[in-house]
């Protein structure tokens, strides 16, 4: 019964995984991820708690200067987000030439919504369109327009709603008026949205879809229990061998958006931060874990994978640890990997509400070792302290586990015989190693199978990976790796897997 939950789940993470929606956030927000860390650099920067230094900037006005990139990075990302989504739908459905123009209709349809204000009048009168709604407040709306009008669009392509320039017209000429009866009805829908939403007590979508689900999103992002319970499912895909970052990383991101760039735009201002739960923590990631095989352990199993993935862990790479030692399908090490990252999460609350740790200022910066993340995002060297704290918590919690598990592997390597008959192979052959969380579906695919041209023969069978051979007269190891990865990527199954091949 749990063989096939756990073939269903990876099933369903895999189909998740491939899914349309999720690829295009994920795309979308990568791509405006360089105007996420200029604003938090230059958060930063404006947002020192040193009071000579505050005082210095604003004697001499570079407060104000340094705002501005604050204000159309963060305060402005849900226009640079209506873009990337339009556009990056067109590209996910096989629409990439005119994947741009969809970009800027979207922007346009965008701005058709944002409730703008006249100030003065006559000759004096200014329209001004406030940044309440194009940063983090406008995000669901963004994604909502973006999608929206990727569809029309691509819909109009496809039956043929546009107008055909002869041949001897240049292409960039011949798309622009090929995009003129999409961006017409476009422009006549939103139009007709926003008209009627002025009738309504909200006045403007915005307004309506803040009323409407502003109390259960509340309910989620208010308080620590909607963070740990996306961190729990997070880390039991993680435990399956599904990464679970790539299946709950984009909900987490859009939930708590408005939280975190809010934090954020109140440090560079120099004001309080009110926002307690950013959908960032403090956590020390698989270092503890790392730290722990290096104090407890004596099989040679132990002290090899933990050299190799000590680096990647600092960086919060933890798929050498997950995969080698292994956490992924290790009954032993269930529930210290699935419990840690939640008890971060109410630890870190926990710390805000009594007073001892600031609120997270909201910046994100990828790729950082956990230990300066802290002294960034919680105060400096009080958040610093904290984390050493959290880090020998998460140490404790790991102690026993990988203690057990570390003296099991010396039990095996003592009783182990080296077999070479089973690794013999001829000069003509090579090998290749298979890492995955369900071994024995490579044995059933592989075993004495033809895949990709090739045929394969299982030849050595660990924990967590398969050991096969192929005839490498006719093609190198480098393109059949190659060509496997790509099967792998492309198969039903194993695209659920964090597969490894080398």
């Amino acid at each position: 019964m749990l063989k096939t939950f756990e073939d269903k789940l990876i099933d369903w993470a895999g189909k998740i995984s491939r899914s349309t929606v999720l690829n295009v956030i994920q795309h979308s927000f990568m791509q405006i991820f360089p105007f996420m860390m200029i604003g938090s650099i230059f958060a930063l920067i404006a947002g020192l708690p040193i009071e000579a230094y505050t005082n210095m900037l604003a004697a001499t006005g570079l407060d104000v200067l340094l705002q501005i990139p604050v204000q159309y990075t963060t305060e402005f990302i849900s226009v640079y987000l209506v873009y990337a989504v339009a556009y990056n739908y067109c590209v996910e459905k096989g629409n990439k030439k005119n994947a741009v123009v969809n970009g800027l209709i979207s922007l346009f349809a965008f701005m058709i919504l944002v409730p703008y204000q006249v100030v003065g009048e006559g000759w004096e009168a200014v329209t001004s369109i406030p940044f309440t709604y194009t940063g983090a407040k406008g995000m669901f709306i963004a994604l909502f327009v973006g999608f929206g009008v990727g569809a029309l669009c691509t819909t109009a392509y496809k039956k043929k709603w546009t107008i055909k320039m002869p041949d001897s017209v240049p292409p960039f000429v011949a798309n622009s008026f090929s995009s003129l009866i999409p961006a017409f009805i476009v422009a006549f829908l939103f139009l007709i949205i926003r008209f009627v939403f002025s009738f309504t007590p909200w006045g403007s979508v915005f307004n309506a879809f803040y009323t409407l689900l502003q109390k259960p999103l509340s309910v989620v992002t208010s308080g620590p229990w909607g963070v740990a319970i996306i961190e729990t499912v997070s880390m039991t895909l993680w435990w399956l061998g599904i990464h679970g970052g790539a299946v709950t990383y984009q909900i987490k991101n859009i939930l708590f958006a408005e939280n975190r760039l809010g934090n954020l735009a109140a440090y560079a201002a120099g004001e309080q931060m009110t926002h307690a739960v950013t959908g960032l923590f403090l956590t020390p990631g698989v270092l503890p874990l790392i730290f722990m095989c290096f104090v407890v352990g004596r099989s040679q199993r132990t002290k090899s994978v933990t050299k190799v993935a000590a680096v990647p862990a600092i960086f919060g790479i933890s798929e050498p640890i997950n995969f080698g030692l292994p956490t992924v399908l290790n009954p032993l090490m269930a529930i210290p990997t699935i419990i840690t990252y939640p008890l971060a999460v109410f630890y870190t609350y926990a710390l805000n509400m009594a007073g001892l740790l600031p609120y997270c200022n909201g910046t994100q910066i990828r790729n950082c070792p956990y230990f300066i993340l802290a002294f960034v995002q919680f105060g400096g060297f009080v958040g610093l302290f904290w984390w050493i704290v959290l880090f020998a918590i998460c140490c404790a919690i790991y102690f026993p586990f990988v203690k057990a598990l570390d003296k099991q592997y010396v039990k095996e390597e003592m009783g182990k015989e080296t077999n070479d008959s089973l690794v013999g192979q001829n000069a003509s052959n090579d090998t290749i190693t298979i890492t995955c969380a369900k071994p024995e579906k490579i044995v059933e695919a592989f075993d004495n199978k033809e895949v990709v041209g090739q045929k394969f023969a299982v030849i050595n069978i660990e924990e967590h990976s398969v050991t096969v051979n192929f005839d490498s007269s006719n093609s190198s190891k480098e393109e059949v790796v190659k060509l496997l990865n790509k099967f792998m990527k492309e198969d039903s199954y194993f695209s659920g897997l964090m597969v490894q091949i080398k």
